[in-house]
């Protein structure tokens, strides 16, 4: 998927150790995001992110709660730019936000679940799928 300019962004619930072992992307470099509780602080990650194309990115959800609620188009541009994006202890809430947020800016987006806390981003997504056993 990749190779096709395919951003991939793992929306999990799971801790940062965990979100981390999924090795999406396949960029130059991997960028774990400082916390971001204030909005100068997301402002300076966004901003030093912009410009870094093949970037795999991983934060935890409060850093993108902080980003979503401050820079929406900016935290879009980023996304864009990086190969692979991973976000730990995001909520369900936040997963269908994200979805949300991307096809109201023309993306296309696909969602993967596996449980009840997905259903939402599943909702929101113009392809999807849900795993179950």
């Amino acid at each position: 998927m990749l190779h096709c300019g395919l951003t991939l962004l793992g929306l999990t619930g799971t801790a940062l150790c965990i979100a981390r072992s999924l090795n999406l992307g396949g960029g130059t470099r991997w960028v774990a995001a400082p916390e971001c509780r204030l909005r100068t602080d997301s402002y300076r990650l966004l901003t030093m992110l912009q410009g870094a194309p093949h970037t795999d990115l991983i934060l935890e959800g409060e850093t993108l709660e902080v980003c979503l609620r401050s820079y929406e188009e900016e935290f879009v541009d980023v996304l864009r730019e990086c190969s692979g994006v991973v976000v730990a202890r995001c909520s369900p809430t936040q997963k269908a936000r994200v979805a949300a947020l991307l096809r109201a800016r023309g993306l296309v987006v696909a969602a993967v679940g596996d449980g009840g806390n997905d259903v939402a981003m599943i909702q929101e997504a113009d392809i999807a799928c849900a795993a179950w056993r």
